[in-house]
């Protein structure tokens, strides 16, 4: 086997080797480079590039199938070289009879015999001088002028200097010609610059030929160079043609002195490719071309004093390069360890370490924290997998005799291999297939899965290559104001995406000429802006070649944006600036930032950071941002940076992230037990408040919280935790606060947030919990209701159980698995199919059926008070409020209600208020009910309940028992505990509490004039939404005559969800009469005698007035009566009489019958009644 460093040099050398044996080409003599194979199973000669003899040692680690493998141009050192080198080293004593040949023209020899030596000596070095002739070495700077007439010429730029070495050399010499230049676009614009001129020797019918070299030409082209010519061949080459190749029949040489050369920058943490000069040895080995077939000349564009001051030899890639893309390469082709390598030259190995950590940073190898989870994944699946084996084991009939099959160790699930720390992932296999810096590649990788890969190469591009933007020192400000048209104000990238929209604009539409004349006018280098559109197609084209699907269709997709030059690059793209930046975060993790409190910038690590001045975003700063690159001059500066929103971070740092936790509590919006949570990232705090399940994190501590907010307080029911008996109380501005409290700048109604977040709730909007979900709590709290209310009713605190006893209940039945709410019901579904009663309370653990049957009859749910039945209701809670007993009404029930009913409260109350009716009285006569409880009993027990006023009927007792004489009086009210006293809460229709309190006549002065407005307020309400069925028949006005149904003494009308009495009436209306509803009896019946009446004078009028008119001298006193102001004497008069002659008995009609009657009989009594008058 043969090796070459690149692919145009093995397929020259196998050429000429199978033209000297006379032979076809892939026959005995054949060659193979990336994507072809020129050999066969006959190939005894294989000529190849040296990456593709390393990634033959991937299926052949022996290399079995090569006796003898020859290294050639190991002089060039590069990586592939170097690690060839190393694996041969390390194969040689495994296979003694291999043959290892290392040829170079310039190879430092004792170094390399010292490395490959054994048993102390070194390896034997033979000198084999081969056929040269002299070359004669010119030197034509480019900053000379070249003749003495030109004093004031100015300096050439290399296209004159090339062009004029060419014509000098085609003066001289009528030979082929090698010009050596750094890179592709320097070929195609030395091929137009001399296709345009004549040489020396070309006819008017044949000119030179030129022709380029450089790796990446199709097999066609690169054959173009090994073609006989019958005219001179200008051969235009990158260093592929410095010692790899022998171009034949070349004669003269111009080396241009520079090249483009692979370097790691640490400052940056980036692999350029700068255009640097070359060293004495690859010059050397430049002019050594044309020596080959004659006597030849070389020109150097450069002095003999620079040549002289130049480096030795080519200092090897691995130094010159970042130890993350070695690690990657040494990976990617299954080399081992690096620092067991045997290198010529290792690197250090703090150096690879860090490699390795780089490599972590951009997911590219595994890190130890995932081979550790993977390990112990891997044996939790081998216990499943020996349980599974068991139990198949245990169930097969076991058969007598013979001998039992062996088991063997289950095979490892494909689906969850094992994973070895520092092994390739497969983002780290995509990033070893291109060959730039890995944090460019994960970049680009990252711009295919985001979309935003027309964006991003294009960057990634620029960053690989020397900014081509200029700022001459003479012409700093106008350099400045030139590059500022191209400015981003949020983005450093976004500023060579302008600039590279704006090159490719121009281009379309300029000339050459004009377009280095805009170059030039905005300070930008146009040979760097042609190289940047260089290495931009060359990446596109390793896309392109890729075996992923998804990142050649993204190149491709690319590849035809190019096909459409009628239209601006632009409007090709998404331009999306959220995925762009995305992208060139996975690559420039380290590179992040942030601005403190004090207007500094944080960076990293810790260290602080300056705005490089150049910025866009330098005037105003960012918040975060992200930088290409950190430079550490007088300060540390953060050069092309972009801002970026910190959330972006978190998803592309997960495997990089530290995490700190704090203030577990529950969460009635999510019906879980979170805990806040710190995201940070090289000390920067990405986020800094963040709720996140605490089963995540502690799942024990998460149980227990979760058993005690959500199921003994009632979280799961209710959303927001309570006592464990009821809902929790409601405040008005609960949700307002949350929200401000979670750092919102707006909050929104209720209404709005119930429906936006779709949930069921309270009238107030908030999640009302998962009760469906869990539904024993319901019942549970039913259970805890009853025992609440009867702990209330019966004023004892021992009914209702501890939070301690309800934990105990739910951990003893709930499995340790349960640390979350998704996993409590799951489990409770599986399970409650089996055992119906699951989780729920029986309240024969907590209380006695019978008592609770007794106190039924004891502390009633509703009470009648005169005409009304109200609800009642009962609460424990000494000092507040509502402590005791409280009955509800509406506002119109307030005037039914009397002192006498309520002093009675209810009979499960009544002994102790006879307690305290008996600790109440003076000294002198308390001394008689001694002991006062007994006394009590005895008393209350004669009581017949609710008869007769409740204080004279207790002092009657008491005087009975004492035999001495007691008073309702003789109590004092004012030591009676007010939980002994009805609490009064006053309702209005909406079942809103207008006002509640103990004291009835207090609370009806405060009402007045509320209860005053009622009934208009029920007119209003009536005229507005229409009456209720039962009231409409009440509420009819404009009656001259009866036309009406009967009036009963009362009806039964609801207000705020309870029944009570009514009273219809007739109301006087002057004209008419009018269809009422009073309150009270008393206000019904005076209502009601006023209407009569004056129905009654509606009916008879005529009859009346005649009467009036005759009475004596009811002229003179008519006149009399005008001097009284508002007074209708008349009128007065009748009514007067109308009400002595129908209604003297004080009997009302209440049916169109008696109405009747009663209209007869006072018609009778009519003229008695008018002499009564006289």
């Amino acid at each position: 086997g043969h090796t070459q460093p690149r692919r145009i040099a093995a397929r020259s050398v196998a050429d000429r080797i199978a033209e000297e044996l006379d032979v076809e080409l892939g026959g005995v003599v054949g060659y193979k480079v990336r994507f072809t194979d020129h050999s066969s199973d006959r190939t005894l000669i294989k000529v190849m590039t040296d990456g593709i003899l390393l990634a033959e040692t991937q299926a052949d680690r022996y290399l079995d199938q090569y006796d003898t493998i020859i290294v050639d141009e190991a002089h060039e050192r590069s990586l592939n070289i170097d690690f060839l080198l190393g694996y041969l080293k390390r194969l040689l004593p495994r296979r003694r009879d291999l043959k290892l040949i290392i040829t170079s023209a310039t190879i430092d020899a004792a170094r390399f015999a010292d490395h490959f030596g054994s048993n102390g000596r070194p390896a034997p070095v033979l000198q084999i001088s081969g056929r040269t002739y002299p070359v004669e070495i010119r030197y034509r700077p480019l900053d000379e002028p070249q003749s003495d007439t030109a004093d004031d010429q100015e300096p050439r730029d290399w296209l004159d200097g090339v062009a004029d070495a060419v014509h000098e050399l085609a003066r001289e010499n009528p030979g082929d010609i090698l010009v050596f230049l750094p890179t592709e676009r320097d070929i195609r614009e030395a091929a137009r610059v001399l296709a345009g001129r004549r040489l020396p020797g070309d006819l008017q019918e044949r000119s030179s030929e030129i022709v380029p070299l450089f790796g990446r030409l199709s097999m066609e082209e690169q054959a173009r160079v090994f073609a006989s010519s019958p005219h001179r061949r200008i051969v235009l080459a990158t260093n592929v043609a410095e010692s790899s190749l022998t171009v034949p029949g070349i004669r003269s040489v111009v080396d241009t002195g520079t090249a483009r050369i692979s370097r790691y920058s640490a400052r940056s943490r980036m692999q350029r490719l700068p255009v640097e000069p070359v060293s004495q040895a690859s010059a050397n080995q430049r002019a050594g071309r044309c020596g080959r077939v004659g006597p030849g000349i070389c020109i150097r564009l450069y002095s003999e004093a620079d040549y002289r001051t130049r480096e030795a030899f080519t200092a090897p890639e691995i130094q010159r390069t970042n130890l993350a893309a070695v690690i990657l390469r040494t990976l990617s082709l299954k080399l081992g360890n690096l620092e067991d390598f045997p290198f010529l030259d290792p690197p250090k190995i703090t150096v690879i370490r860090e490699g390795y950590r780089t490599l972590e940073e951009l997911g590219a190898i595994v890190t130890e924290a995932e081979a550790a989870a993977s390990r112990e994944s891997s044996v939790e699946e081998s216990a499943d997998s020996d349980v599974t084996a068991a139990n198949a084991v245990a169930t097969q009939p076991q058969k007598t005799g013979g001998r039992q099959p062996q088991g063997r160790a289950p095979a490892r699930s494909e689906h969850s291999p094992q994973l070895q720390a520092g092994a390739l992932t497969d983002i780290g296999r995509r990033m070893a297939a291109l060959p730039v810096d890995p944090a460019i590649a994960r970049i680009i990788l990252a711009a295919v899965e985001m979309h935003s890969l027309p964006e991003v190469l294009a960057i990634a591009a620029f960053l690989e290559c020397q900014d081509p933007r200029e700022r001459p020192i003479e012409k700093q400000q106008a350099a400045d104001e030139a590059h500022r048209k191209f400015f981003n104000r949020d983005s450093d990238f976004l500023t060579i995406l302008n600039l590279w929209d704006a090159w490719h604009e121009k281009q379309r539409t300029m000339s050459n000429s004009q377009l280095r004349k805009w170059c030039q006018q905005h300070f930008l280098s146009w040979l760097r802006m042609r190289e940047w559109v260089d290495v931009h197609g060359q990446l596109r084209e390793l896309l392109e070649d890729s075996d992923e699907p998804a990142i050649q269709q993204a190149a491709r997709a690319l590849a035809k944006q190019r096909q459409h030059p009628e239209k601006p690059l632009a409007e090709q793209r998404h331009n999306d600036f959220a995925a762009t930046h995305k992208a060139l975060l996975t690559g420039l993790l380290p590179n992040i930032a942030m601005q403190t409190p004090e207007g500094e910038f944080a960076g990293a690590g810790g260290g602080k950071l300056a705005l490089w001045p150049g910025s866009a975003l330098a005037p105003k700063g960012a918040k975060w941002f992200v930088a290409a690159e950190l430079v550490e001059t007088t300060r540390r500066y953060a050069r092309t940076i972009a801002r970026i929103q910190p959330e972006w971070i978190e998803p592309l740092a997960g495997h990089l992230v530290s995490r700190d936790y704090f203030e577990p509590h529950w969460d009635p919006e999510a019906g879980n037990v979170m805990i806040y949570e710190k995201v940070s990232l090289w000390g920067l705090p990405i986020v800094t408040r963040r709720r996140t399940t605490l089963a995540r994190i502690d799942p024990v501590k998460s149980r227990e919280m979760l058993i005690q907010h959500g199921l003994v307080e009632l979280g799961l029911l209710y959303g927001q935790v309570s006592d464990g008996s009821g809902p929790p109380p409601q405040d008005d501005y609960e949700d307002e606060e949350e929200a401000l409290e979670r750092g919102a700048t707006r909050v929104r109604p209720r209404s709005q947030q119930a429906s936006s977040r779709g949930k069921t709730g309270t009238s107030g909007g908030r999640r009302r919990g998962w009760g469906h979900e869990f539904p024993f709590l319901q019942h549970n709290v039913g259970v805890l209701q009853q025992l609440k209310e009867l702990q209330a009713k019966t004023r004892s605190h021992h009914l209702l159980p501890g939070d301690e006893v309800l934990f105990e209940f739910y951990n003893s039945q709930i499995p340790a698995e349960c640390t979350d709410r998704d996993r409590l019901r799951r489990w409770y579904q599986r399970t409650h199919a089996r055992v119906p009663r699951l989780l729920q309370f029986d309240i024969n653990q907590f209380s006695d059926e019978s008592q609770r049957q007794q106190h039924l009859s004891l502390f009633p749910e509703s009470a009648q008070f005169g005409a009304m039945h109200l609800p009642l209701s009962y609460q424990l809670d000494p000092g507040q409020e509502a402590d005791g007993v409280t009955v509800s009404l509406p506002l119109e029930g307030l005037p039914q209600l009397t002192e006498s009913r309520l002093d009675w409260l209810v009979p499960g109350l009544l002994e102790q208020k006879v307690l305290a009716l008996v600790r109440a009285l003076p000294k002198s006569l308390r001394r008689h009910f001694v002991p006062a409880p007994d006394s009590a009993r005895l008393v209350a027990s004669d009581l017949e309940f609710a008869r007769g006023d409740f204080l004279h009927s207790v002092a009657v007792r008491l005087s009975q028992l004492s035999g001495e004489r007691i008073a309702a009086q003789d109590f004092d009210a004012g030591q009676i505990p007010d939980h002994l006293k009805f609490n009064i809460r006053v309702l209005d229709d909406q079942r809103r509490i207008l006002i509640e309190g103990r004291d009835l006549k207090q609370l009806r002065a405060t009402l007045a004039e509320k209860a005053a407005a009622a009934a208009t307020e029920a007119d209003r309400r009536a005229a507005a939404v229409g009456p209720t069925p039962e009231e409409a028949q009440w509420l009819r006005t404009g009656f001259r005559t009866w036309e009406f149904f009967d009036i009963p003494e009362h009806i039964e009308i609801v207000r705020a969800g309870m029944s009570l009495r009514a009273f219809p009436a007739l109301r006087d209306d002057q004209e008419t009469v009018a269809l009422m509803l009073c309150q009270t009896p008393e206000d019904a019946r005076r209502q009601l005698r006023n209407g009569l009446r004056r129905l009654f004078l509606l009916s008879d009028k005529k009859r009346i007035l005649t009467q009036v008119g005759n009475l004596p001298n009811i002229t003179r006193t008519r006149v009399l009566a005008t001097t009284i102001k508002g007074l209708e004497f008349t009128t007065s008069v009748a009514l007067l009489m109308t009400d002595r002659a129908w209604l003297a008995d004080n009997q009302l009609p209440r049916t169109r019958y008696a109405f009747d009657a009663a209209l007869r009989m006072g018609r009778e009594r009519l003229p008695v009644a008018a002499q009564e008058l006289t």
